[in-house]
């Protein structure tokens, strides 16, 4: 099955959808292969997890959402990067905690099935299949992706090189065991009516008394100049302000940092 969209036009490869079944659930996967796949190179791998919009049953490439630092990526890496959007059944979420609060405890959360289910496929079905340069493994979300993006980051520790959590919500007591090695640039509303912003704004001192490689941008619906940023949100939703992934995966300099991030390779 492939996936088309004409919003993403890019000239390279393509999505291909499909599903992944575990014991307990099965998800609607798409994945994205550059046109000139070789497998004797060695290609980056993008994890992208939707908003709570963007459950479903069928495959979901990356969204309104995700498509622009998806694109960009794909620009900036010269069309050398795999993507991997699964889709999260309507009846589940990535986490299995409320996230309006902003903050949950990670070690009364079991993993969920899906989440599960997206280990799995990245295990078996990517890095098991695929030519993939495991210094060079990122993930970002949104929302519900968001959370998704911090739950992945602990549950597998050394699978991130970098990650962007998005209108996140997080366990800041678990600043210590987020690895040394990954960096991670964090986007949020302060005006957040949706997630609220206290989980990261608890987390990201956290997490630099320990010395991780963190950034955090916080951005202000009541400055003027920040509210320019979201590009008319608030004409299309009465929720506008949760949407921070507006101002972030249109920025460019979002997508650059990001694939500027690598893990340390032993020689």
């Amino acid at each position: 099955m492939k996936i088309n969209d004409p919003a993403f036009d890019i000239k390279n490869g393509e999505f291909t959808g499909g599903s992944y079944s575990t014991d307990d659930v099965t998800i609607p996967t798409s994945i994205y292969i550059p046109k000139a796949y070789d497998h004797d190179k060695k290609y980056a791998l993008l994890i992208y997890f939707h908003n709570i919009g963007g459950r479903g049953d069928t495959p979901y490439w990356s969204g309104d959402q995700g498509n622009i630092l998806v694109k960009n990526v794909i620009e900036l890496t010269n069309d050398n990067v795999i993507v991997f959007a699964p889709r999260c059944p309507t009846e589940y979420f990535w986490v299995d905690t409320p996230y309006a609060p902003g903050i949950y405890d990670f070690d009364k959360t079991p993993v969920s099935k899906v989440m599960r289910a997206v280990i799995s496929y990245i295990e078996n079905e990517i890095l098991a299949k695929y030519s993939v340069d495991t210094s060079r493994v990122w993930a970002f979300g949104d929302s519900l992706g968001g959370g998704a993006t911090w739950d992945l980051l602990l549950r597998k520790p050394d699978l991130l090189a970098a990650a962007i959590p998005v209108a996140s919500y997080c366990d800041p007591t678990q600043a210590e065991n987020i690895p040394e090695n990954i960096a991670i640039w964090a986007f949020h509303t302060a005006q957040d009516k949706s997630v609220s912003v206290n989980g990261i704004r608890a987390l990201m001192p956290k997490l630099a008394a320990f010395r991780r490689n963190v950034k955090y941008t916080e951005y202000d619906s009541a400055d003027p100049d920040h509210k320019a940023l979201f590009n008319g949100a608030w004409e299309k939703s009465k929720n506008w302000e949760h949407w921070a992934w507006v101002p972030a995966y249109n920025d460019i300099a979002t997508a650059r940092w990001l694939v500027s991030q690598a893990k340390p390779t032993c020689l």
